[in-house]
């Protein structure tokens, strides 16, 4: 998609409008609901994607995992599956703290400019690309975090992105609690005074999420997509041992959204 097109931007708006309604109308009755489903069956995804997930998750093993950082000074990786015992030889770039904050804070101006609808809408298309990619995801949170395959399926990928969601919708019912404009009006010793104001959405800084070993995208997904869709970059730093549960290709942020990872 064209950023920069208002075109593309209407139309990633209008794709998510209705997912984000029911996430708002789920945390105002507190009722069940998900837009995602939690069970790795064939009889839902059908007999190609589990094939081809965990076709993709050993595609990456002994590569480098290709970010595009600034100020990467070397490229770690000792990663062991606890299920087969040998090293997934996995690497990942390490960048300098500054750099990372200089790129985050260089990103911040353009990513608040983006109105809050849009924002909402392309934190929901990340969660929509990762669930689409989930099967892949799943053994890499096996094979990282030590999760059996059905509980890194669900518990790392549909319901960690169900609290991501949740967390959106919250964050887009406090902007949408803002009056965008208003009067104000009072008599100060018999004279009339009207203002017309207007308010203004402001982003709060550079958001650093530090992710756990075990359950890393569920305990990341929710600050994430907050911080993304108030105008927040973010720093995501995976913990040592859950780099590759946490370096999804799919999971990308668009220019001036995502923040780098440290």
């Amino acid at each position: 998609m064209d950023a920069r097109s208002p075109a593309p931007r209407d139309a990633v708006v209008a794709r998510h409008a209705d997912l984000i309604e029911s996430a708002l109308d789920a945390i105002r009755t507190r009722r069940a609901w998900s837009p995602f489903k939690d069970s790795p069956s064939t009889k839902i995804h059908g007999p190609d994607k589990p094939v081809a997930g965990k076709a993709a998750f050993e595609a990456q093993l002994g590569q480098r995992f290709a970010l595009d950082l600034p100020g990467v000074t070397e490229w770690v990786g000792a990663e062991v599956s606890p299920y087969t015992q040998q090293p997934l030889g996995v690497t990942y770039p390490v960048s300098t703290p500054e750099a990372l904050i200089a790129a985050a804070q260089a990103a911040m101006p353009d990513w608040a400019a983006v109105s809050p609808d849009l924002r909402a809408a392309l934190c929901v298309e990340m969660a929509v690309r990762l669930y689409d990619v989930n099967f892949e995801m799943a053994h890499g949170v096996m094979h990282v975090a030590g999760q059996s395959y059905t509980q890194a399926f669900s518990g790392s990928g549909p319901n960690a992105l169900d609290r991501g969601i949740e967390a959106l919708a919250y964050a887009v019912k406090a902007m949408r609690d803002v009056a965008p404009n208003g009067r104000y009006e009072r008599d100060f010793a018999g004279e009339r005074v009207v203002l017309d104001k207007t308010y203004s959405i402001v982003p709060r800084g550079v958001g650093l999420v530090i992710c756990c070993a075990s359950f890393p995208t569920w305990n990341a997904y929710p600050a994430m997509f907050a911080s993304l869709a108030t105008g927040n970059p973010v720093i995501v730093k995976p913990h040592p041992i859950a780099r590759a549960a946490h370096g999804h290709r799919g999971a990308r942020m668009p220019p001036g959204a995502g923040g780098p990872r440290l």
